[in-house]
Parts: C-alpha cells; structure tokens; sequence
C-alpha cells in the first residue's frame, strides 16, 4: 500500500515503535468513536441544529461527522515488582471526517468541499509514576485535567496542549498541581500564549463532597513567536474556577463556578457581537494587540465572562438514569462601539436540557435528550441586536450495557428542532435555511474503551 500523505507517514512508524516494543502486561489500548449515517429533509445531508452564538449544542442525534480518538500507553518499569517506579508515555492520535461516503482521503479534495479527512496528533508526553512518591511529573503534549459535560461534549475546564507539570503534590487536606502550557498561533505571528496552572483538588467537605479550586494565569508578550519582532501589546488574563463535587442518587452533581478577565474574558468579532474567551489557550491568534493600541488593551483588560455550570448524573436502579445539565454565562467585551456607536452589550447564554434514559433490560433501552438555547444579543442586524432560541429534541432507541456510562452503543435517532425567527437562515442550512424547524433521522454509534 502506498503512503504518501506526511501525517500518516509519522503516524505508522511511531504506532509499529510503540507496539512493537511493549509487552501484554504493559501496554494499553484505549479510545473514543462516533460515527453513523442520518439524512434529512427530502434524503439530503444530515444537518445539525445548533444555536446563533451559543457555545455548545445537545449532542445526541445532532453530531454530522465521523470522530476518532486512539490512545497508546506504554508502561516502562524500573523494578520487577508491581509498585516499582515507572514511566508512563502517553500517544494519542485523533481524526475527524464529514462522514459523508465510503473513501474519505486526507488530500485536498475539489472546492467547496475542501480536506474530508484531518488527521491530529493530539498526546504525546511522558508521566513518571512513583518516582518522587506519590507526585506524578510530566512533560509533552497533553489533555490536562479537563472538565468535560458529557452531552454538550463541551470542556469548560480544559487547559491543554504542549506543557509541563507536577500532579498529586499532597498537603494532607487535598492535593496540588501544578503546570505551565505553551500554545503557539498557527499561521499568524501573533504572541505565543502562556498559562500558570494551580489547582487544589480532593479538598473533602465530609458528607458534602469535595472541593476544586483552579487558577489559569495566561499571559501573551509583545513578540511575535516566530520572528521575534516587538509588534504586539503585552496582555495577560484571570481564569479562576471553583468546582464543588458530590456523589448523590448513585451518581454525581458537580456545580463550577468561573469568572475570566482578560486574556480570559472577552473580545468583539467582526460582526460587532461580544464572543466569550474564558475558553482560550492562545492558539487561534485571538490575544494579539496591535503594538500602540492603547484603547483595546483597555478594553481586554476590562473584558470578563462569568459562568455557571451543573451537572448531575443519576442512576434510579437499573431501569433509569438520567443526566442533566445547566449552563449559563454572560459575557462583557469592555467598553467597545459598533459603527453606529452604540455600546456593545453583554452576551447572555442559557443552555438547559435533560437526557433520560431507560433500560428495557441489560442491552436495550430508549434515550430521549431534550434542550434548550437561549443567547441574548447573538447578532446584529442593522442596528439592532437580536437575540437566539434553539430547542431540540430527540428520541433514540439504543441497544447497549447497563447504566448511562455504558458504551459503546448502537443508536437509532430521530431529532426535531425549531428556532426563532431571527435564526432563520443560521440554523440548519442550507437545506433549513428558509424554515424555523427541522427534522433528522438516522443511526449512530459511539463507544469509547
């Protein structure tokens, strides 16, 4: 077989090292999948519903593309016993793909349609495991310490890429980690992106669970990464999180609390709306202030986002278990105008749903995951700000183990949405695009191992 796309010629020279060199009892396999084929309207291309300027989506039976994550730990001990030390080396590979038909290439295909398959290289570090006792050092390219809500397969927490650290530092009431992570634009020579992680986790609160605390310092300089050229306004950014955990109804209820500032608040884009950069890690360019301008190093360093998230998983026996979730943000760019001079207001962001599912037995059950988007001023139109409502619904029989977490799971799907009338022509197009509802059909699988 020939090879010729570089991704792949790295890929399989570094997969056949890993494998080849590892025993039974010390490798590890470990993954994630989403696939599946839908339509809509007519047989056309399935279609996603997703809200004018909200953050995330509902998930389930509303995810169009073929999505892949494959993880290869190699366990290298330094003594025959099973406590000896030892390092861990961490390769994650991920693709993603239009789903579309049966040879998706990772070559440029024909406009408009463009690559059909991406190829990324998301892991690749090194964790030593009791070599400084229970504190866990590493280094390389990582997902670190990521909170994750599951049906929005959304990361409010997730401050990850090139880095290094130490975890598990204990201090008897809880643990300490620490990490710094480096995230260079790509494209653009704009400043690299620079965050301080502490975090103090596993702080017990006897029957009332646990505490987190979390605190990002992200800081951008003034020259450009790749030519060192002093172009750029030096910034910097807050991120701060509390995140309160505790087991109930054979589940769990996690709370965050979030404020940003800076670097980690907020900016304007081109169409004059507030968009959140509480989530930045600097890679997209965004943090780059134009050397002499004063007036948006002002508004950065005024700009904030305030966040609250909720959720709670249950298990009610074996014939139901439910999930639900609650988000709600609010973000302020600084003082910044429109061209009519107007002050551009706040963005507010409400997302609501539930996903209840009930097991017919140990390997069927039915899914119905039902949500609500609510953004206040998602987008101008002339001089005025309109406001964005989603809702979505879907029935999904699936058959699969015991119990919410269980994968992986094979899904039928029917998904309905309706919005408003001033998301007509962003929700569902183009084959949506003149209506204020839609319907999709199709099957689905996902599993992770």
């Amino acid at each position: 077989m020939k090879i010729s796309h570089p991704a792949l010629t790295l890929a399989l020279p570094l997969l056949a090292a890993f494998a080849g060199s590892a025993r039974a009892d010390d490798f590890e396999y470990h993954g994630y999948m989403r696939s599946g084929i839908g339509a809509s309207r007519g047989g056309t291309d399935q279609v996603c519903f997703t809200a004018p300027g909200a953050s995330a989506k509902f998930r389930l039976g509303n995810e169009c593309e073929t999505y892949l994550e494959a993880k290869f730990v190699k366990t290298t001990s330094l003594g025959k016993d099973a406590a000896a030390p030892a390092f861990k080396t961490h390769l994650l590979f991920a693709a993603v793909a239009g789903a579309r038909h049966d040879w998706e290439s990772t070559d440029v295909a024909p406009a408009p349609v463009g690559q059909e398959l991406t190829l990324s290289l998301r892991e690749a570090f090194v964790e030593g495991k009791g070599v400084l006792g229970e504190t866990t050092p590493w280094a390389g390219k990582r997902f670190y310490r990521r909170q994750d809500i599951h049906i929005l397969d959304y990361y409010i927490i997730n401050n990850s890429g090139p880095g290094a650290g130490v975890e598990n530092i204990g201090l008897g009431f809880g643990k300490l980690h620490l990490a710094l992570t480096r995230n260079s634009p790509k494209g653009v020579d704009t400043p690299t992106q620079n965050n301080t992680d502490v975090r103090l986790s596993d702080i017990a609160l006897g029957t009332a669970g646990k505490l987190e605390v979390v605190a990002i310092y992200g800081t951008a300089g003034k020259r450009g990464h790749e030519s060192g050229a002093e172009k750029w306004e030096p910034a910097s950014g807050l991120q701060l999180s509390l995140v309160h955990t505790i087991d109930v109804l054979g589940g769990f209820n996690r709370v965050t609390l979030q404020r940003g500032s800076g670097l980690f608040g907020g900016v304007t884009n081109a169409n004059f709306v507030a968009v959140s950069t509480i989530d930045s890690l600097g890679g997209d360019g965004g943090q780059a202030i134009v050397k002499g301008d004063d007036d948006t190093l002002d508004r950065r360093k005024e700009s904030s986002t305030l966040r609250i998230a909720e959720e709670l998983v249950s298990e009610f026996g074996k014939e139901l278990s439910n999930a639900f979730v609650l988000v709600y943000s609010s973000t302020t760019p600084g003082e910044v105008k429109n061209l009519a001079g107007d002050k551009i207001p706040n963005k507010n962001e409400l997302l609501l749903g539930v996903r209840p599912v009930y097991h017919l037995n140990d390997t069927a059950g039915v899914a119905l995951e039902a949500g609500i988007v609510n953004v206040k001023n998602a987008f101008l139109v002339g001089k005025d700000y309109k406001d964005s409502s989603l809702t979505k619904i879907t029935l999904a029989p699936q058959l699969t183990g015991a119990g919410f977490w269980a994968r992986p799971q094979l899904r039928l799907f029917a998904t309905y949405a309706t919005w408003n009338d001033e998301s007509k022509g962003a929700v569902g197009a183009p084959i949506y695009a003149s209506d204020t509802k839609g319907f999709t059909t199709g099957a689905q699988i996902e599993a992770w191992w």
